[in-house]
C-alpha cells in the first residue's frame, strides 16, 4: 500500500465526517435555541404574582478560560414575595437558565434599569412548590444559536452534495 493510497482512504473518510460534524453541530446549536422555548411551555404552569425588589446591581468578575482573561458582568436582582402568608426571597431572573452574565455591560445594566430596589414587580411562582420562581421566561440574545445552527447545518449539506 502506498502512501497515496492511505491519503485516498483517509479523504474519503474525511468526506464523510465533514458533513455529519457539521449538521451535528448544528442540530445541537438548534436544539440549544429551541429547548428554553419548550421549557417555555412548562413555565406556563407558573403563577403571577406582586413582589418586591430588595436589591439590584451588577456583580463584575474575572474569568480565566483557555489563559484569556475576560470581565463579565452578571446583574443580580434579589426579589420577595409571599404565598399563603410565607415570604420567599429568590434571585432567579429567567426560568430558562440558572445563571446570567454578559461581557457586555449594557445587557447587565437593562436589567438594573428595569428592576430599581423598592419597586414593585410580577415574578412567576411554581403553584406546587413556591421556592421556584423568575422574573422573565427567556433570556435574550441567544439568537446566536439559531443563527450558527442554521450556519453549520447549511455548510454540511453544501459539503455533503460537492462531495457526494
Amino acid at each position: 500500500m502506498s502512501i497515496f493510497e492511505s491519503i485516498s482512504d483517509s479523504l474519503t473518510i474525511f468526506d464523510l465526517i465533514a458533513p455529519l460534524l457539521f449538521i451535528g453541530f448544528g442540530i445541537l446549536f438548534l436544539y440549544l435555541y429551541l429547548a428554553p422555548y419548550i421549557k417555555l411551555n412548562y413555565g406556563k404552569k407558573y403563577t403571577p404574582v406582586g413582589a418586591k425588589v430588595l436589591k439590584s446591581y451588577i456583580h463584575e468578575f474575572h474569568r480565566t478560560s483557555s489563559g484569556r482573561t475576560s470581565l463579565l458582568y452578571k446583574p443580580v436582582v434579589e426579589y420577595e414575595y409571599e404565598i399563603d402568608g410565607e415570604k420567599y426571597i429568590s434571585q432567579k431572573l429567567f426560568l430558562t437558565t440558572r445563571s446570567y452574565s454578559s461581557s457586555i455591560k449594557y445587557h447587565a445594566e437593562e436589567f438594573q434599569k428595569k428592576y430599581t430596589e423598592g419597586s414593585v414587580i410580577t415574578a412567576y411562582v411554581h403553584p406546587k412548590n413556591p421556592e421556584k420562581s423568575y422574573l422573565e421566561p427567556i433570556m435574550k440574545y441567544n439568537f446566536i444559536l439559531l443563527f450558527m445552527g442554521t450556519f453549520l447545518m447549511i455548510i454540511g449539506f453544501i459539503i455533503y452534495l460537492i462531495k457526494y
